[in-house]
């Protein structure tokens, strides 16, 4: 009831995040979040200056540092309630459009940088591993693998650049060195699943 009323002191939210694993996560999840849009604030300051429409511009400029959670409809706001995720998978593909369509050179050129080089890299080390190719498809389309001598690391990729700037380029790497039209097969809707509300990384009927 204090932590509901914002009465809870920092030695009871320490305690209620050492207790509850969940919680320790959640914080830090949260935490990383925060400490990177305080740092493109500050370089939005630094940017835009302290006058009042530069504050305005350098807040705007943090919430677009990842997807603006808040950031939502009366009806996006509805829906949110009955499908979880429902509005982050509705920002993600809105806000992907919106800076494309600011700086289309520049965003792809990040993201190709940024998603396209590893994902390449990773499929040319993982492409004659036994293991990789038993790995079921909606693995290794929604996922980064590096296989080790004793385990495999899943990272998960962006989900819609990762799809569009990961995944396709595997995928074509795969047809050029196979010859193989089912390369690219459901790859729709990997896509689909990737830009439309749901969960993107549950394994469909492959």
């Amino acid at each position: 009831l204090r932590r509901l009323l914002g009465q809870e002191t920092a030695k009871e939210r320490a305690v209620r995040i050492i207790r509850s694993p969940l919680t320790a996560l959640e914080f830090i999840s949260q935490t990383l979040e925060e400490a990177t849009r305080l740092a493109q604030f500050r370089s939005g300051l630094e940017a835009e200056g302290r006058s009042a429409e530069g504050i305005r511009r350098a807040a705007y400029a943090s919430l677009e540092v990842s997807v603006d959670f808040q950031r939502a409809g009366v009806y996006g706001r509805q829906a949110n309630q009955i499908k979880a995720f429902f509005n982050a998978a509705i920002q993600g593909t809105d806000q992907m459009a919106r800076l494309w369509k600011q700086d289309p050179v520049g965003y792809t050129a990040r993201a190709f940088l940024y998603i396209t080089l590893p994902s390449i890299v990773l499929y040319l080390l993982n492409k004659d591993d036994p293991r990789y190719q038993e790995l079921p498809r909606w693995r290794r389309d929604m996922y980064w693998v590096i296989m080790g001598e004793d385990e495999v690391i899943f990272i998960p990729k962006p989900f819609e650049l990762g799809v569009i700037f990961g995944t396709l380029p595997e995928r074509i790497l795969e047809w050029l060195e196979t010859n193989d039209p089912a390369a690219f097969r459901d790859f729709e809707d990997t896509l689909f699943s990737s830009v439309l509300p749901g969960d993107p990384r549950t394994p469909v009927d492959w």
